[in-house]
């Protein structure tokens, strides 16, 4: 666990909830680099645990500020929508400098709606995640809820990449080659069902053993 992070939520969306998907995420990224812009040195990992329903290219906005981003050393981690779909045509997969996260089941298998193909970066579990709910929309008695789909396995994709910033690296552009190198190659079954193209790549998140600082 990466004990020392602190988690911070950004309010992206109007009140009627009528941004686009592309540009909530420009909205999300720009704000993030206001912050990174006033503390140069601090440690980042973005969860992006939204994006675009219907298909759509990125827009060069989204793009520059991405790689501005992720040259300065943040890392960036996207959920790969839930369309059962090629994740190619979604706009958020269409970025260069960060990397996408399809969803699996606990039979190790991509989840039914998860989104697939060569725009996909990593696989990790996205079914029935537990995840807390704000007090005022629950009662005391009940402080989680289990929700599915990609946007419930970018986050553990996020927590790894938190757990590398923490103990491991120095520089946030070692992170992803890191998960990337280190995830299980092989271990979910039947993509060539899913995916007719079989382009996804077939990569599990891993973590073991936190190495010491490189």
């Amino acid at each position: 666990v990466a004990a020392q992070a602190i988690l911070v939520s950004y309010a992206v969306m109007d009140c009627n909830h009528k941004q686009t998907g592309a540009s909530v995420i420009e909205t999300a990224l720009a704000r993030i680099k206001q912050d990174k812009d006033a503390f140069p040195s601090r440690k980042i990992v973005i969860n992006l645990s939204l994006g675009p329903a219907s298909h759509m290219n990125s827009s060069y906005a989204l793009q520059e500020l991405e790689e501005e981003l992720t040259s300065m050393g943040v890392i960036i981690i996207r959920a790969a929508g839930n369309s059962n779909d090629n994740a190619c045509l979604y706009g958020q997969n269409q970025l260069h400098h960060s990397i996408s996260v399809g969803s699996t089941s606990i039979k190790d298998e991509m989840s039914v709606k998860s989104n697939y193909g060569s725009c996909v970066d990593i696989l990790a579990p996205g079914e029935n995640v537990p995840f807390p709910l704000y007090s005022e929309l629950t009662d005391s008695s009940r402080e989680y809820a289990f929700g599915s789909g990609t946007s419930f396995a970018a986050p553990l994709v996020s927590g790894v990449a938190a757990v590398m910033m923490q103990k491991t690296f120095t520089d946030g552009k070692r992170v992803i080659p890191w998960l990337l190198g280190n995830a299980t190659v092989g271990a979910i079954k039947k993509i060539a069902k899913k995916d007719p193209s079989n382009s996804t790549p077939n990569k599990l998140l891993y973590l073991k053993k936190v190495p010491e600082y490189v």
